[in-house]
């Protein structure tokens, strides 16, 4: 784990640490200065309950769509979290209407309970009194319903519409007037308009979604702030160890070894073949350049790198009699394929430099392929006694750093040992958004 991973892991455990304690400070706070208001373990019990489905959307966002991004694009990653955005939603709208539906049970519960009392009152009141066991005509015309009828006294008294008492359909009821349908409608609409909607525009349900969704944000906001921080050091990393690979590749200017087997050689050619001489001149001229133009970029097409290995290569052979087998396949045209300079030439460079001995019968061979968007590369020189470490001066940490650096963990570099033989195999990806974002930055 990066340390940009860490820091960002230990700022959500700080937020969910306020998160979760908000509910007890609070409590806290209010018993403190209410005298009225008790500290009560329940209270805070279910306040942490309801931040459960919370907890569990940062959990499968941050941890399994949020990668998404990274690797699958804006799409795939949009889709998926609009996705979790209406899961929850669903829950939510339906844990609300399940609450609106035992409100409503409750009140019917509670209003044909307060009926039944009623009931028996006007039961046992008729049987005290039977004078009163015949309905009573109201003292108003029913169609007006604007005055409240008197059970006993004489005439009526103002009152508000019927609408707005209940005591119209409780007096009816009670003392004999029969329920009328205006009753029952008005009974129901009061029953639905006071129980929870759940599809209001303030809605728990609406405000607990619109939270979810900031959640989100914020979270992905946060991932990508520090991804952004990750990526500038690797961009940081990745410059320095570019510097580092061509200060060691600068050395095939000034290195005199280098030059001096080499221009031996070319001067051994001048006498007996001149032709061949100056065709080693050109290419010793060739490589030059490349290192010195093209390994400060940061990629390049694979074309020219194949280049660069075959002159190196054909550069080097002159070097060697026929006792040295040297083979070499490398793909004839890569056309759109961009690589980092320089990637292979360190092991290509050590196989002629350890791998060959002028008292045994030695070998190179140098592969390339590309298949499935993929890169192959492999690289095998005999090995000797009198060179047991056949790769020991060729900085193979400094390399798996760099491949590091540029494909992340899509990548192999498998080594290969035996007593006679040293095999190196590399296969990188030829499309690395890695290796194209660090390549943009520092261009």
């Amino acid at each position: 784990m990066t340390k940009q991973r860490k820091q960002e892991n230990i700022v959500y455990l700080i937020i969910w640490f306020i998160i979760i304690a908000v509910p007890v400070l609070s409590l806290l706070y209010r018993a403190s200065s209410d005298t009225n208001v008790r500290f009560e373990l329940d209270g805070i019990l279910k306040a942490w309950i309801s931040l459960v489905p919370f907890l569990l959307i940062f959990v499968i966002h941050n941890y399994f769509i949020a990668p998404i991004f990274e690797k699958k694009g804006l799409l795939i990653y949009g889709i998926l979290a609009i996705l979790l955005v209406v899961s929850f939603g669903s829950y939510r709208y339906a844990s609300d209407i399940r609450e609106r539906n035992r409100w409503i049970q409750h009140w019917d519960r509670v209003n044909a309970e307060f009926w039944a009392r009623a009931q028996a009152e006007r039961d046992s009141f008729i049987v005290a009194h039977p004078e009163f066991s015949e309905p009573r005509t109201p003292f108003f015309d029913e169609d007006s319903l604007r005055r409240r009828p008197m059970a006993f006294g004489p005439g009526p008294r103002p009152m508000g519409p019927r609408n707005d008492s209940a005591a119209v359909t409780g007096f009816n009821q009670g003392f004999g007037f029969p329920e009328g349908r205006e009753d029952r409608i008005f009974r129901r609409r009061i029953r639905r308009e006071m129980a929870p909607n759940p599809m209001g525009p303030f809605s728990p349900a609406l405000m607990e979604i619109l939270l979810a969704i900031m959640m989100i944000a914020a979270n992905m906001g946060v991932k990508l702030y520090f991804k952004g921080l990750e990526n500038d050091k690797k961009v940081r990393d990745l410059e320095h160890e570019n510097l580092l690979q061509q200060l060691q590749y600068l050395r095939y200017q000034i290195n005199p070894h280098f030059f001096m087997n080499t221009l031996n050689n070319i001067h051994a050619l001048v006498d007996i073949e001149p032709k061949e001489a100056k065709k080693s001149i050109l290419e010793l001229s060739k490589l030059m350049r490349y290192v010195l133009y093209e390994g400060g970029k940061p990629t390049i097409p694979l074309d020219k790198e194949v280049e660069f290995l075959g002159q190196y290569i054909s550069l080097m052979r002159i070097r060697y009699t026929d006792s040295v087998k040297i083979d070499m396949s490398l793909p004839k045209t890569t056309t759109g394929v961009d690589i980092p300079p320089l990637l292979f030439i360190s092991f290509v460079e050590n196989a002629f430099k350890h791998g060959i001995s002028y008292q045994a019968e030695s070998f190179i061979n140098v592969g390339m392929d590309v298949m499935d968007s993929r890169l192959l590369f492999w690289c095998e020189n005999s090995r000797h006694e009198t060179n047991n470490d056949p790769h020991s001066g060729i900085g193979l940490e400094n390399v798996r750093k760099r491949l590091a650096l540029l494909y992340g963990e899509d990548f192999t570099l498998d080594i290969d040992e035996s007593q006679d033989k040293y095999c190196v195999k590399v296969n990188v990806p030829l499309q690395s958004h890695v290796v194209e974002n660090l390549g943009n930055l520092m261009s």
